[in-house]
């Protein structure tokens, strides 16, 4: 694709970068307002555009970064988007915290939280373990079917997903002990680990992880 290139003036500041533009006032005129476009020839920049990308055989890529790298950032603003290479997801920073979008018949905001100690996991949860020790984690006692639960470990520490009365996990084929007995170990950094409840309250099934781990 052949660049043509409009260089900032004084009187609008604008930037364009692609073949031959028409902005929608029907000219080629840059407008009053600061523009940058990558596009097709003959497309039309809408005039209130501050970037716009076109392409009939390309995508737009956002960064890409592991969990560490992403937590690490500092300072942080709210709208920061990031594609998170060890979660394999897009996350979004809103309201102080991570949020991952995840994809589905609608787009919703999956909520990741820091995990540095015991903790009680929540339905629709994700949890970053930090930790240098060995970190329990609790399944809800009320969750919801279809609800989604992910961990992933960033710290030297081991986590452990702990049942209460009446719940199992099923792992590949293998199955948790039924009851507050049963539980299932990360052994190494990197490990993610996302379960879906597939029986309301009591059982949830690994439908992805990535590691290897002790189920008991």
């Amino acid at each position: 694709m052949a660049l043509n290139l409009v260089y900032p003036t004084p009187l609008n500041g604008a930037v364009v970068i692609g073949d031959t533009t028409t902005f929608n006032n029907g000219s080629n005129d840059v407008p009053p307002q600061l523009t940058t476009a990558v596009n097709l020839a003959g497309k039309t920049v809408p005039i209130k555009a501050i970037l716009e990308l076109q392409s009939e055989d390309g995508a737009f890529v956002v960064p890409r970064m592991t969990s560490v790298d992403r937590i690490l950032m500092d300072p942080i603003v709210d709208g920061a988007l990031v594609f998170d290479t060890d979660l394999a997801i897009l996350m979004l920073y809103e309201g102080g915290a991570w949020l991952e979008i995840a994809t589905g018949p609608a787009v919703q905001f999956f909520n990741w939280n820091e995990v540095v100690g015991p903790t009680l996991m929540l339905p629709d949860n994700g949890y970053w373990v930090t930790n240098a020790a060995l970190t329990n984690m609790t399944l809800p006692v009320i969750c919801p079917k279809d609800a989604i639960i992910k961990v992933s470990r960033q710290g030297a520490g081991n986590f452990s997903v702990r049942q209460n009365a009446g719940q199992q996990i099923q792992y590949e084929n293998l199955s948790t002990t039924l009851g507050v007995a049963g539980h299932i170990d990360s052994q190494e950094i990197g490990d993610v680990l996302t379960m879906v409840c597939r029986v309301a309250n009591t059982l949830f099934v690994v439908e992805a992880s990535v590691g290897n781990y002790d189920v008991v």
